[in-house]
């Protein structure tokens, strides 16, 4: 890459200088060779099949002209020959900065100083290819708009994570609720053991408020409709289908582990590593010190949490405790998965051109119809419908409180669930989990202010789990915060190889 300096009017060559591996002395050999009567020409070349390429190209862009004198000629080119198959670099993210076909720099810069060596007319400057905006106003905007980008994510992040904590404290405190009202919290109730297929059918029903929000921002945000070929509408249709049917295996066997086995929330401790073996295997996630701390952090958070909540199963019923812990543990196989298959769904299924927001909210609402559908029929198949309406009956503080608290359960669930499926689209499938078990001692620490269930109050171990649990969380934020540290370290490095 060259950087031509043209020299005053009586000077008959023009100077080329090197750009510098390191950008302090090739800003102190561009500063020493400029003059007040000078004009500076650049010709800067971007690899159009590599969007770093691109980026650095827009960096070289802002120091050129925040450093020299105003009195400057920059034209960015790109290689365009039978690559446009492999393009990477979008058409108007190219003209952002101005682009040209020029080939020959050192010509075209001397015939622009001879016919004005210290001003371009605006529709000379529209012929070669730069927009008349002021010079630093252009650059600096690339440049920000990288940082808005960066923290938008950073934003991102921890809404998704506030709608994971925020879903689950409140399903949490309204499923116990239920339990209460219902009169399954005693052991000796039959009906402790029922309504399994009501509550996954509850876990997956709320996905139209999804569908909303949907139709919402698109029609506010969207610029223009995505059509979509054959085979990726068939892969499209194969990954929601996949993803419902494991909805609704581990709503459903979650909801018949939770009530029939006391080990629940050990086996369910049992997931992050699940989710760590099947994102490696299938993401080819890579580990690091801070994300294996943040694992141990978490599992400890949940494990460690008393589960004496409503549901909490009695002890004497042993066939029914080992039906229990295989559906648990078959329950954290299927979670996992779920999430390790929505992860590779973003990065090879789901189109590129389609916003996050709107991929997230297409997922879950998809995913969830089809769950949905699934628990239904179950509901009906094993006769558990009949029972809604003696619950509706027999319910303690009133039948609208009965609907009310469904309607609560069912929208607190696919809130966590947005949450959880949108911390896999930013991040990964793995910190996902990780949020969702740091969640864990919130809630029961409000389900103890609550309930006051076995007079248990907030002791040493939920204080420890809930520290476990902050840590955990704070430890693979870093890692994420490292990465991108590392990231812009390496477009740094790469400024001067392009």
């Amino acid at each position: 890459m060259k950087l031509v300096s043209l020299p005053p009017l009586s000077s008959s060559q023009p100077t080329v200088l090197n750009i510098c591996e390191k950008s302090e002395s090739w800003m102190k050999q561009i500063g020493g060779s400029l003059t007040t009567t000078s004009t500076v020409g650049a010709l800067l070349v971007y690899d159009i099949t590599k969007r770093q390429t691109f980026d650095n190209v827009l960096r070289w862009l802002r120091e050129l002209r925040d450093h020299t004198d105003s009195n400057i000629v920059i034209m960015i080119t790109r290689n365009t020959a039978n690559l446009n198959h492999l393009k990477s670099v979008a058409e108007e993210d190219g003209h952002t900065p101005a682009e040209t076909e020029v080939h020959s720099p050192q010509g075209t810069f001397m015939g622009l100083y001879t016919e004005s060596p210290d001003r371009i007319t605006q529709e000379e400057e529209a012929n070669i290819g730069v927009k008349n905006q002021p010079r630093a106003t252009t650059s600096i905007a690339s440049d920000r708009s990288q940082i808005l980008k960066t923290r938008n994510w950073w934003i991102c992040i921890f809404v998704c994570s506030g709608f994971v904590v925020t879903g689950r404290v409140l399903s949490t405190l309204l499923l116990n609720y239920y339990f209460i009202q219902t009169g399954r919290d005693a052991c000796d109730d039959p009906k402790q053991f029922k309504g399994t297929w009501l509550q996954s059918f509850l876990q997956n029903a709320a996905f139209p408020s999804i569908a909303f929000l949907l139709l919402l921002w698109r029609s506010l945000f969207s610029t223009h409709g995505e059509t979509q070929s054959s085979s990726s509408f068939g892969k499209l249709f194969l990954l929601y289908i996949s993803l419902g049917v494991l909805f609704s295996a581990y709503s459903q066997l979650y909801a018949i582990g939770r009530t029939h086995c006391v080990f629940f929330f050990w086996i369910f401790t049992t997931q992050l590593i699940f989710t760590s073996i099947f994102t490696a295997i299938i993401n080819k996630h890579k580990f690091n010190r801070w994300i294996i701390l943040s694992i141990v952090l978490s599992g400890v958070a949940t494990g460690i949490t008393s589960s004496d909540d409503a549901y909490y199963p009695c002890e004497s019923e042993g066939w029914k405790m080992s039906y229990g812990a295989w559906c648990s543990f078959f329950g954290t196989v299927a979670f996992s998965l779920s999430l390790c298959i929505m992860q590779l769904g973003f990065q090879k299924v789901i189109p590129k051109t389609e916003s996050r927001v709107s991929a997230v909210m297409l997922m879950q609402t998809n995913a969830s119809m089809i769950a949905t559908l699934i628990c239904l029929v179950g509901l009906f198949v094993s006769g558990e419908f009949k029972d809604i309406k003696e619950d509706f009956e027999t319910f303690k503080t009133g039948k609208p409180l009965y609907v009310l608290s469904l309607i609560g359960l069912s929208l607190a669930w696919q809130v966590m669930s947005l949450g959880l499926v949108g911390l896999v689209c930013l991040a990964s499938s793995l910190f996902s989990n990780v949020v969702s078990f740091s969640a864990t001692p919130v809630a029961n620490i409000f389900v103890v202010l609550a309930f006051r269930f076995m007079d248990d109050d907030i002791g040493w171990f939920k204080g420890g789990a809930l520290l476990a649990g902050i840590l955990g969380f704070a430890s693979y934020v870093y890692s994420l915060y490292k990465a991108i540290k590392k990231q812009e370290i390496a477009s740094q490095t790469e400024l001067v190889r392009v």
